[in-house]
């Protein structure tokens, strides 16, 4: 019996040796030795799809669409178990809807099971730039040259629909008034491809029926802009637009301090001090403006002063206040065209009439570094100004002959094609003879010197006109192929940019206006 129980405890012995070889080289589990690491954890991971990557300037973010997987598990098969939204969280404090760029999302599973995963988003430029900016004098300088900069930077001619209802001097409460009275007394002025086109007798509700516009913009008026009390009218401005235009998006433009030496009225309010009035306007602006429900601000104020820490100085404004036209309405056209659709200021490619080089890149930085920081002054990089290597020795110079007086008015009915003007106000104006290609040819110069500005006045038939060209300021102007383009004739007035009458300047008009007309072009 002994013998039988050792034998069956021997067998049980080798029974159980073989069953942990087995284990040991076969798909079973291995014990653990100090030696070996222990059994991976089972693992879950993150998966999402459905959420937008793309969205356009100043559009917030949304997680819309966007579902959340979480697979593994104890059963470990690999299938996808959707999320519901108290089970994760979308961290997307790095997207910023006010600037054009790329911007990475992050996932966080709650539970803690599956790390963080993360996918990026993309902000564009929008498309589209329909402004009807309801405001004065300083929307018009704003919009002089925004059609031209927004079609260079890739907006279709089709999108762009740009106009002012005009009030000189307007102020905020003056609308407010004019809405409530419905009083047709605004000029609504029109900025396209040829020019400016001008209507009269317009009520507000008129310019907000005029088109589907993407934006209306408010401004104060210059002498008011740095006083806190004249904004109270912005919330009955504001819900009447908003009710009348669903869905428009509102902007804000903030206006610039008048020149060092200016002789408006309105700076005595500022101590007549430049600095003082700007400070003032930002701090207005930045209490009254920004604590509203405005969809974008247009810092055309710190554009403007920044340009003035540029070799262009204190010399924006062609009167102390109203903006140069070609620099300072360059800048306010470029800084809004930045603000309201994310284009970046620096990468445009048009430039007015004789700004070329520097001249031109110190305008784009201007704007770039306003919009980049609305409400301190950035110092320009460029503090000397460029010369233009051009040589006149391969030019002849035009004789002209200027009609004192006179001006060209290719819109006035009944007098569009011949030389209008009497009285005090003609006597502003002198007026050279029409025009055609043939006798400028492509490659002539034109001059224009400082304290001066000309009309290119246009024609495409001998007609009555639709739309004349902006006035353009000081500056040397080399003529392509688009000077004429559609055009039959051209022809120029001439008038100083303070506004004086042209009796004490008779013989030096040879002088402040040239035409070079290249050598080449003449054998």
């Amino acid at each position: 019996m002994k013998v039988a129980r050792t034998l069956l405890m021997i067998f049980f012995f080798l029974l159980g040796a073989v069953w942990l070889v087995s284990c040991g080289g076969g798909e079973g589990i291995t014990p653990p030795t100090g030696d070996e690491p222990p059994s991976p954890p089972i693992t879950y991971r993150l998966t999402a799809e459905g959420g937008r990557t793309q969205f356009s300037y100043l559009e917030p973010f949304s997680a819309d669409g966007l579902v959340v997987y979480r697979t593994g598990g104890d059963e470990n098969d690999g299938s996808f178990v959707a999320l519901s939204a108290d089970e994760y969280r979308i961290n997307a404090d790095s997207y910023n809807a006010k600037h054009v760029g790329t911007y990475t999302v992050t996932i966080e599973d709650l539970s803690g099971l599956a790390e963080p995963i993360s996918y990026e988003v993309t902000v564009s430029p929008r498309n589209s730039l329909r402004l009807l900016i309801l405001g004065n004098s300083f929307g018009d300088d704003a919009m002089a040259h925004l059609y031209a900069t927004a079609l260079s930077a890739g907006i279709p001619a089709e999108n762009i629909c740009l106009a002012n209802l005009f009030i000189g001097g307007c102020t905020l409460e003056q609308h407010l008034t004019n809405i409530e009275s419905g009083a047709a007394t605004y000029e609504f002025h029109r900025f396209g491809k040829d020019g400016t086109a001008v209507e009269t007798n317009y009520t507000v509700n008129m310019g907000l029926d005029y088109a589907e516009w993407d934006y209306v913009m408010l401004q104060q008026a210059s002498h008011d802009s740095g006083k806190p009390s004249t904004y109270a009218p912005l919330d009955d401005l504001m819900t009447y637009v908003r009710e009348k235009v669903p869905g428009v998006e509102l902007a804000f433009q903030m206006t610039w301090a008048y020149q060092q030496d200016s002789t408006h009225g309105g700076f005595a309010a500022y101590g007549r001090d430049q600095m003082t009035m700007y400070e003032n306007i930002v701090y207005a602006v930045t209490q009254e403006v920004l604590m509203r429900d405005f969809d974008v601000l247009v810092p055309s104020g710190t554009a403007i002063q920044n340009a003035r820490t540029s070799f262009l100085g204190d010399t924006l404004t062609r009167d102390g206040y109203h903006l140069s036209l070609s620099y300072g309405r360059y800048i306010a056209s470029l800084t809004t065209l930045g603000a309201l659709t994310g284009i970046d200021p620096a990468s445009v490619s048009y430039a007015p009439p004789g700004l070329w080089g520097d001249h031109a890149s110190v305008c784009r930085e201007s704007a770039h570094n306003a919009i980049l920081c609305d409400w301190e002054v950035t110092a320009s990089s460029y503090t000397e100004e460029p010369s233009l290597d051009l040589s006149l020795e391969d030019y002849t110079k035009l004789e002209l002959t200027f009609t004192v007086g006179k001006y060209w008015h290719s819109m006035a009915a009944g007098s569009h094609n011949i030389l209008n003007g009497s009285g005090d106000f003609g006597m502003k104006f002198a007026a050279t003879k029409r025009f055609t290609a043939d006798e400028l040819p492509i490659g002539t110069i034109i001059f224009i010197a400082d304290g001066w500005k000309v009309r290119p006045e246009a024609w495409k038939d001998n007609a009555l006109q639709e739309s004349r060209p902006d006035e353009i300021g000081a500056g040397m102007i080399v003529l392509d192929e688009s000077f004429f383009a559609d055009y039959l004739y051209r022809a120029f007035n001439i008038s100083r940019t303070d506004g004086k009458l042209l009796t004490e300047y008779r013989d030096l008009l040879s002088e402040v206006f040239c035409i070079y007309i290249p050598k080449s072009a003449c054998q």
